[in-house]
């Protein structure tokens, strides 16, 4: 119902309010020691949720912004340092729970909505806090579940990756791509099992129809050949030197 932050230049803890009268709160060291103040979200009433999320990200978490069902937004939380990402969650589903890891500050956040799951992390060693209701990302950059057909938007640049989870239905063929026509990052994309180092399909060459500079790569799951609790995500490495 209602979402605090401490942040100067960047975010330092959070707390979730849900509608069941309960709350939770992570902090990371520096919010502690030095006194930072909350700054909140207006609470949503019964028949609204908190539906999109905005995040500035880098080493650490920079800043967090939150959209409703209606469209309104938070202010923003944090300060302008940091790539910028942000996902909005299918018709009819709300945010509904937060993994966060700190150490001085925030240094990795994951926000599960109900229908998938979406992080904007740091490159930074994770710590032992993790207060809120969890469900770990699946790499080290940033991370989100992705469903069939939805679309993502955010930033990418050379060095850089984003490392999207998915769950694969058995015997369904899926194509992941960054085909866009506006953009201008020369892309790769890899599909991996968690866990393990090797790509299960990579696609390195400019194999959208009429776009250079992106590729798309296509998948089909089979049961027989993993274990039941397997888990997959689809990784996207910025290649050359462009940052659009």
């Amino acid at each position: 119902t209602q979402i605090c932050v401490k942040a100067d230049v960047y975010c330092v803890a959070i707390r979730l309010h849900f509608s069941d009268g309960s709350m939770k709160e992570t902090q990371g060291k520096k919010a502690i020691d030095y006194g930072y103040s909350y700054s909140c979200t207006p609470t949503v009433t019964a028949d609204n949720c908190f539906t999109s999320v905005f995040a500035r990200s880098g080493y650490l978490v920079d800043a967090l912004q939150f959209t409703t069902s209606d469209g309104v937004p938070s202010m923003l939380f944090g300060g302008t340092g940091g790539g910028a990402a942000s996902v909005t969650a299918l018709d009819g589903y709300c945010l509904s729970a937060a993994n966060v890891r700190t150490g001085d500050a925030m240094d990795a956040i994951s926000f599960i909505f109900t229908d998938g799951l979406v992080s904007f992390a740091s490159a930074n060693e994770p710590s032992a806090t993790t207060s809120l209701p969890t469900q770990s990302p699946t790499a080290a950059a940033a991370t989100l579940t992705i469903s069939c057909g939805q679309t993502v938007t955010g930033y990418i640049s050379s060095g850089t990756q984003f490392d999207y989870a998915f769950v694969p239905s058995p015997g369904t063929q899926m194509t992941f791509d960054t085909c866009n026509s506006t953009d201008l990052v020369d892309t790769v994309v890899e599909i991996f099992q968690s866990g393990f180092p090797d790509y299960l399909a990579f696609n390195d060459a400019y194999s959208c129809s009429g776009y250079s500079l992106f590729s798309n790569v296509t998948w089909s799951y089979s049961v027989a050949s993993y274990p039941a609790n397997a888990a997959f995500y689809v990784r996207v490495r910025g290649w050359s030197s462009s940052t659009t």
